[in-house]
């Protein structure tokens, strides 16, 4: 996925001190998924209970296998989506911070 022209809008629409902060939203969001994403393993496969062969067969086993694994393959995705959006807003402020101290530099 490509950032869009009107993520890029956006972005661009920012000031500095507000595109920094959007910045830190978007590595907490970031974290957030990760730490989800790492959490679905505990979801799928902790199970509590004394007897679990009588209530748990290879069907259950193995559909829980398939939702683990598309819902990973969907936090995968946002993951991966959410990384983009931080190379480009991170890129976006580097650039703006460097054009901000030149035009200092130059007064």
């Amino acid at each position: 996925m490509e950032i869009s022209p009107i993520d890029k809008e956006f972005v661009d629409s920012l000031t500095t001190r507000q595109l920094h902060n959007y910045f830190g939203n978007l590595v907490h969001e970031y974290n957030h998924l990760v730490q989800h994403r790492e959490g679905l393993k505990a979801k799928y496969f902790v199970i509590v209970q004394c007897n679990i062969a009588d209530t748990f067969t290879w069907d259950d086993y193995h559909q829980r296998i398939k939702d683990y694994q598309k819902e990973d393959a969907d936090f995968a995705q946002r993951v991966d989506w959410k990384n983009r959006q931080l190379e480009f807003v991170s890129s976006s402020l580097q650039q703006r911070i460097n054009n901000d101290g030149k035009l200092r530099n130059n007064r």
